[in-house]
């Protein structure tokens, strides 16, 4: 489609609201204030993507880590 004529965002899929990037980003925002208002000396990044994604990835690699296993 965009090869014969320029997109527009009528030709874009729906995202669903769970992957919108505004509330992932403040999703990320509160985990960071925690880690910054905590009491540990340094801030982790780090760990604020972890809590924020960590469990959908750890479901989502429990399947591939099935998968692969069986598949071998």
């Amino acid at each position: 489609m965009g090869w014969r004529r320029e997109l527009d965002l009528s030709d874009l899929y729906r995202i669903d609201r769970d992957d919108e990037s505004s509330r992932l980003g403040d999703n990320l925002g509160r985990e960071w204030s925690k880690e910054i208002n905590g009491k540990k000396k340094k801030p982790s990044l780090l760990m604020a993507i972890l809590r924020v994604f960590g469990p959908w990835y750890a479901f989502l690699g429990t399947f591939a880590l099935i998968e692969e296993c069986i598949c071998k």
